[in-house]
């Protein structure tokens, strides 16, 4: 896959996702331009959103943000400036909603996550919805476990994947240090 290749895919919950407490059941890129509408085209039900009505996920997503510049927006932390190298983490049940700014856009990749791994870290309060914009400093590793989940996400086609499970585990964690770090 080109870094500029954009896409989205969607899959059904595995049931190993229980066997194993966490699976990666979808994934996308995209390079926003300028005054370009958001979100792009194509979600599947339950996922697409407007500014004026955000929306409420089942799942938690990660969403990369590598350039250009946003907002975020949820009941749980208010209006929050988005930066290239921010991590936005949407959390289940917490309404929501964010976009790239209309005079930069952004490119975005992102996954989302189920089972209960996942459920545990929100539980313990190990990753928080009030602090669901991240800054790395250093992005990249991010970028390339994203890009690596990506990549397997497209060729399982609906087989499960127990190693990109736990590569979202291994981004999950980083995450979670991140958020301690604020």
């Amino acid at each position: 896959m080109n870094d500029s290749d954009d896409f989205l895919i969607y899959q059904p919950v595995p049931p190993e996702a229980d066997v194993w407490g966490l699976a990666v059941v979808a994934g996308g890129r995209a390079k926003v331009s300028p005054g370009a509408e958001y979100p792009p085209r194509g979600h599947g039900e339950g996922h697409a959103f407007t500014w004026e009505n955000g929306r409420v996920l089942g799942a938690f997503q990660v969403v990369c943000v590598t350039e250009g510049s946003g907002e975020f927006d949820s009941k749980a932390t208010g209006r929050v400036s988005v930066t290239a190298g921010s991590v936005i983490v949407i959390f289940p049940g917490v309404w929501h909603r964010y976009r790239p700014h209309a005079q930069t856009g952004w490119t975005e990749s992102w996954i989302e996550v189920v089972g209960t791994t996942a459920d545990r870290l929100l539980a313990a309060g190990i990753m928080s919805p009030e602090r669901a914009v991240v800054r790395l400093a250093n992005a990249g590793t991010l970028s390339a476990m994203m890009a690596t989940l990506h990549e397997r996400l497209q060729r399982r086609r609906q087989r499960y994947d127990a190693e990109a499970g736990a590569l979202a585990l291994q981004l999950l964690g980083r995450l979670a240090v991140a958020q301690r770090g604020r």
